[in-house]
């Protein structure tokens, strides 16, 4: 009857020890799911923050440009 008592109490602990372990893990497996959309979502961000830079650089060449030949057509 000990014996019984004995092994049915290490079956529970360890039964509780792996319920305990599969939730850290769902945490942890969360939290990094969380952390890798944080991390696509800022390439994203910044991807069209280079797009938008990259339209005002060419934006701005084109209006110098503009400029500089207007400047040279006055001049001459």
């Amino acid at each position: 009857m000990n014996k019984l008592i004995i092994l049915i109490t290490i079956s529970v602990v360890f039964l509780i020890l792996l319920i305990i372990l599969h939730i850290h893990y769902r945490k942890v497996i969360k939290k990094k799911n969380v952390d890798v959309f944080h991390y696509i979502k800022e390439q994203n961000r910044l991807s069209n923050e280079l797009s938008r830079s990259k339209i005002e650089k060419e934006m701005l060449e084109k209006i110098l440009n503009d400029k500089i030949v207007i400047k040279l057509e006055i001049n001459e």
